[in-house]
């Protein structure tokens, strides 16, 4: 699943006339981008969340149907939108009782996704999050065994790590039955909740390339 749907404020003013997803980079729109990216390692089904710009997304979508050996579906939340958490219980019906990629529209990356669902395999993961040793000022904190144990308040741990996390991970389809939110909410704050009982481990992927293009304030310079 790409997350789509936001409304791209901290890319205004480029998303004054489109949403951030057919944000362009290098002539190519970031959520076009994204679909070549995760086809073209084997995703063969890519469920896309909308809400801003809904017609404008299911147009680019149809236009570029035919492109790549994926399908691709619509998840409609143009009447509310949803947050991350809420957007993918959403868009459930949409997905096959399987471990499920969850992926920003605006982070660009070469990570292998083979390389991280194998890890979320084996460890038997609920859900496994991309992370990766940066600054940023929402840090996650994981124990020894990289298990997410809470989210950083400013003090230091040593028993702990702060990683950043890096907008790519993976669910199992057990998320939805251990969901216990409503409506609206961040899929990470359901991680927290989960986190004491469950398998929520970090996948460090340092060495791969990573960009977050929402800030126009960083990358608006290279976006149209």
């Amino acid at each position: 699943m790409i997350f789509a749907a936001g409304l791209g404020t901290r890319l205004y003013p480029l998303t004054k006339t489109k949403p951030k997803a057919l944000v362009e980079y290098q002539g190519e729109t970031l959520l076009e981008r994204n679909i070549r990216q995760l086809s073209g390692q084997g995703v063969d089904r890519i469920v896309v969340n909308v809400h801003h710009f809904a017609d404008m997304m299911r147009g680019f979508l149809e236009n570029i149907a035919n492109k790549y050996p994926c399908e691709l579906v619509v998840s409609d939340e143009s009447e509310l939108l949803l947050d991350t958490g809420g957007g993918l219980m959403k868009a459930k019906d949409h997905f096959r009782e399987d471990d499920i990629i969850l992926y920003n529209v605006d982070v660009l990356s070469n990570i292998d996704l083979r390389l991280m669902m194998s890890k979320h395999i084996a460890d038997n993961n609920l859900a496994t999050l991309a992370v990766r040793e940066r600054k940023t000022s929402r840090y996650l904190l994981f124990n020894e065994d990289m298990q997410l144990v809470g989210r950083d308040q400013g003090e230091d741990n040593p028993a702990f790590k702060k990683l950043a996390f890096s907008g790519i991970h993976i669910v199992s389809w057990d998320i939805f039955a251990k969901n216990t939110f409503k409506g609206k909410f961040s899929i990470v704050d359901l991680y927290l909740s989960l986190c004491r009982n469950h398998n929520i481990k970090a996948y460090k992927h340092n060495q791969d390339s990573w960009q977050d293009m929402g800030k126009f304030s960083e990358v608006g310079e290279y976006l149209s």
